[in-house]
């Protein structure tokens, strides 16, 4: 932890370095200031020559002003801190989950998760992290001004400064004994806020199964006995947290009282000579000690809790490596000190050349939850071909797809696109080589022309032009604000056929080499789908399609039927060969 630590810190040395110069003087000298001030002040009531006390108030005034203004400069400079500390974090959490295979289920140290869970990990857990780091400086600042004022106390009197270690080494015994407690109480209150969060992320995609159900009674309750599981862990982990706290000061308090009362107990038996100055430079040093211990015991909990933090970061992330989570990568935001950020680069044009031929190999990918999947699975298919693959619920079609681009990892096998071994499916199977359209394709709350473009730079005719291939113009013209139209969320404000024409339509406009579709017409009418299909196969240059379909119309159209059973390859032919030689087939 502390290598990460000191990673996310040379991230942007000059700005921390800025930032920990700044409460240097605000922890560490300007508080020191006033307690000399205060001193000769009251040396200067007793004194019959030198300054008066007036120019001591004109100081510890001027003093208070000073501070004052580099508080708001300091406090700008832990803004940005804060912000480039967490924005890098969420950065490589999230590029560490783009790197794990698209369709594989979502785990955090090989136990499956939910997405309250994860979302949890990004926002509180970052957090802790974030606390942790920006707060080095302003430990470091007031652990100088507590050594400083220790030297001064020293000089003063030696063995009352002794005594101020006695609340450090209660805080020290209490955090180490109470350790594995504030991991227990950490971890039930993260459990038990991505269970509430899960479950309203759940109701929210859910709100017309609920309602057709008439299950909003029984929802609301399982909602409300979450929230109160959320409610008794968060409780006891910030009651607990509290207590902490609470007991921390009461130490550093205690302590406090103790040496005064031996200053006034050596006072009066005239085995102490302070004067008054003296005296009050001694209390007000005395309080600033007792709070740097309070809150180096607070510390000393939250590097606990920033561990935990970091582990659950960390099995968040496919990448192994433990300096993955704080690798340094350039973030796009403006700070204070540092390099200027450049403009987000376009993605590295990938080669456009044309699909003659690919070849899979003996793909095979187990579910090692279920054994389902496929198993050596050899597959041709050529330019301009339409290869469909079949097969029973659960034969394997979709994991085949998966598996082919890199969205679930092959176990074994070898995939060659135009005799040229493709080495990382997930990063070649990408526009303009393909494009997929999977069974339930997914869009987002934006307009209809946001959802075809997803970022591109396309112009307006070629997603008519795309619109038009998949059978969608009719639909546009009937939409109240065309191409601005917004379609909800994930498409709630279309029909399942339109949603599946418009992933379509979203697929065509990359113009890629090849087409991977999922049961792409399973929402359609007879006669929509016919004219789908006709859209998409004409003309000389017609795109290659590998497909997953059981439709009739499919079917015929196929150069190339591939039938699976249980993950296995039972026969390859036209539909016409297939009829007479696979009963599999004739089954469907």
């Amino acid at each position: 932890m502390t290598r990460q630590i000191l990673a996310l810190l040379r991230y942007t040395p000059r700005l921390w370095l800025v930032d920990a110069l700044l409460w240097i003087f605000i922890l560490g000298i300007f508080p020191a200031l006033p307690g000399l001030l205060i001193r000769g002040y009251f040396d200067a009531l007793s004194a019959t020559v030198g300054p008066g006390p007036t120019i001591w108030i004109a100081a510890l005034l001027a003093a208070g002003a000073f501070h004052i203004g580099f508080i708001v400069l300091g406090r700008f400079t832990k803004t940005q801190h804060r912000f480039i500390v967490s924005g890098l974090l969420r950065r490589n959490l999230l590029a560490g989950m783009f790197a794990r295979p698209g369709a594989a289920a979502l785990t955090a140290n090989g136990r499956p998760i939910a997405v309250g869970s994860a979302l949890n990990t990004f926002r509180d857990d970052v957090e802790h992290v974030e606390d942790l780091v920006v707060g080095l400086s302003e430990l470091f600042a007031s652990g100088l001004f507590a050594l400083v004022s220790l030297g001064i106390l020293f000089w003063v009197n030696p063995l009352l400064t002794l005594l101020v270690f006695l609340p450090l080494l209660g805080i020290v015994a209490l955090v180490r004994a109470v350790d594995g407690r504030i991991r227990r109480y950490r971890e039930a209150g993260r459990t038990a806020t991505a269970a509430v969060t899960g479950l309203i992320g759940e109701i929210f995609g859910a709100v017309q199964a609920v309602k057709v159900a008439g299950a909003e009674t029984a929802l609301l309750r399982q909602l409300e006995q979450a929230g109160a599981r959320r409610g008794q862990a968060m409780v006891r982990d910030e009651l607990f947290t509290a207590l902490l706290r609470s007991v921390f000061l009461n130490l550093v308090s205690l302590g406090t009282g103790l040496i005064l009362l031996a200053i006034a107990l050596l006072r009066w038996r005239g085995e102490l000579s302070l004067s008054v100055g003296d005296v009050a430079l001694f209390v007000y040093y005395l309080g600033f000690i007792g709070d740097f211990l309070g809150f180096l015991g607070g510390m000393g909990a939250q590097l606990r809790q920033t561990a935990i933090s970091l582990e659950r970061m960390h099995g968040l992330i496919a990448v192994p490596e433990p300096a993955s989570l704080v690798a340094h990568h350039p973030l796009y935001v403006q700070p204070l000190i540092g390099r200027q950020p450049e403009l987000l680069p376009p993605p590295p044009a990938l080669s456009a050349e044309p699909l003659e031929r690919l070849e899979v190999r003996g793909l095979t990918f187990r579910y090692p939850e279920t054994g389902g999947g496929v198993d050596a699975v050899n597959l041709d298919i050529h330019a301009g071909e339409l290869v469909v693959i079949t097969g029973r619920v659960g034969s394997g079609k979709t994991t085949l797809l998966r598996t082919l681009q890199g969205l679930l990892p092959a176990q074994a096998g070898t995939i060659c696109w135009n005799g040229v071994v493709v080495v990382e499916p997930a990063r070649f199977f990408t526009p303009p080589r393909s494009a997929y359209t999977p069974q339930a394709p997914r869009l987002f709350s934006a307009s209809l022309a946001e959802n075809l473009r997803l970022g591109s730079c396309a112009d307006e005719d070629a997603v008519l032009q795309a619109l038009a291939q998949a059978r969608f113009s009719q639909d546009l013209a009937q939409l109240p604000a065309g191409l601005a139209t917004e379609v909800g969320t994930r498409g709630v404000r279309l029909s399942g056929g339109q949603v599946q024409r418009l992933a379509t339509a979203r697929m065509l406009l990359r113009r890629p080499a090849l087409l991977i579709v999922d049961d792409l017409s399973s929402a359609l009418d007879v006669a929509t789908e016919r004219a789908l299909w006709d859209g998409l196969r004409a003309g000389a240059d017609r795109p290659t399609i590998l497909a997953v379909s059981h439709r009739r119309e499919v079917l015929r159209r196929a150069d190339r039927i591939v039938v699976l059973d249980e993950g296995c390859v039972m026969g390859q032919g036209t539909l016409a060969e297939l009829l007479e030689k696979v009963v599999e087939l004739r089954r469907i």
